[in-house]
């Protein structure tokens, strides 16, 4: 009688097995959230720089991240559109987009007129011509995107375009973890 039950038990046990691997493997898997992760990466003659908003909550419905993009003189260039495209060729645009600026003093007050220092060395006379034409504070710093979460998939890829019209493609692969 105890061979029967073993026997049983066995096969009952050995079934339930197989069973559960069935399920397991008939029902998907929760796909993993990525999430951007910083990131520079060098593209058809460009840097691209990704950084994830330190700000946003883990549990939003939305992915933010930081985009910056320099040319070969290390010129920062103010993408013109910034989207993701899904495996399916489909383009995604943000669902919002903030360019910032650099930081520090916007209006600094000037007489026009060259500044005088003193240096080490003594007494030296210095051209500012960020004051004497306008230039400076203010200029375009980075851009912040914030796309629908289920849009950024490990398969998709991050489209930049440029002034000049020129597109950049970045794997999402390679800028999220």
């Amino acid at each position: 009688m105890k061979t029967k039950y073993h026997k049983f038990v066995f096969a009952l046990t050995g079934f339930s097995f197989l069973v559960l691997t069935i399920l397991t493997c008939a029902v998907p898997a929760e796909e993993k959230v990525l999430r951007p992760a910083r990131s520079a990466m060098d593209v058809e003659g460009y840097h691209v720089d990704i950084a994830p908003d330190k700000k946003q909550n883990p549990n939003d419905d939305s992915v933010n991240f930081f985009v910056k993009v320099t040319d070969s003189q290390k010129m920062k260039i103010k993408p013109e559109k910034i989207f993701l495209v899904s495996p399916d060729g489909k383009k995604h645009e943000p669902k919002q987009r903030k360019d910032h600026e650099e930081s520090g003093p916007k209006e600094k007050p000037s007489s026009g007129f060259p500044s005088v220092g003193t240096s080490v060395g003594g007494m030296g006379i210095g051209l500012n011509l960020g004051d004497l034409f306008g230039w400076g504070g203010g200029s375009y710093a980075h851009t912040l995107v914030e796309f629908d979460k289920q849009d950024f998939m490990s398969d998709a890829t991050l489209g930049i375009v440029l002034p000049s019209k020129k597109e950049l493609r970045v794997s999402i692969a390679s800028m999220a973890k």
